[in-house]
Parts: C-alpha cells; sequence; structure tokens
C-alpha cells in the first residue's frame, strides 16, 4: 500500500541532510513550512541548511572528489548505474524529494 503523500514528505523531511556520510538534523539554517500548492495545506517542517552545513558538505565533496576521479571509469558507471536502479525503486520518494 502507498503511504500518503503528507507521510512521505514528513517522513523525508524529518531525515535532515545526508553529508558525508552523516546525517544532520540541526535547525541552524532556519525550516520552512511546506505546503500542498493544490490544496494549500501544509505538509512538512523543512530543515534548511545554514552556514555550517553548506561548508560542511564543501569539504565532504572536496574530499570525495580526488577518490571518484581516481576511481577507473568501469566502476564509477557501476556505481551510477545502481543509483539509476535506486531512483526507478523509489520513484515515487524521488519524485517527492525533487518537489519539495
Amino acid at each position: 500500500m502507498q503511504q500518503r503523500p503528507e507521510g512521505l514528505i514528513q517522513g523525508i523531511a524529518e531525515r535532515g541532510f545526508l553529508v558525508g556520510g552523516d546525517r544532520l538534523t540541526t535547525t541552524s539554517g532556519g525550516t520552512y513550512r511546506h505546503h500542498d500548492p493544490a490544496t494549500g495545506l501544509e505538509q512538512a517542517e523543512v530543515l534548511l541548511a545554514g552556514k555550517d552545513e553548506v561548508d560542511q558538505a564543501v569539504r565532504a565533496a572536496t574530499e570525495a572528489a580526488p577518490v571518484w576521479s581516481g576511481m577507473p571509469v568501469d566502476q564509477r558507471a557501476r556505481i551510477l548505474l545502481r543509483l539509476a536502479d535506486l531512483l526507478e525503486e523509489h520513484a515515487e520518494e524521488a519524485a517527492v524529494i525533487g518537489a519539495l
């Protein structure tokens, strides 16, 4: 059975940010209230990244770049194909994330 959109959106919002393999649930950037554009009803309170989270994400990406670029192309391709498979498996959730 599919989850109602409100529950799915709130569940995603509660997960916070994924930065360098760590979940961050800080509110240093504040929050915003996400509303369903069709009904105007509030669906979730969503965390916003602040300066510290953005700095941490940039550091994590900077550290990961040499590892990724040094990886053989066929290995990167396998990773990206796995990502595509996961996006297909979780299409509804990916669409909700994209809509936030």
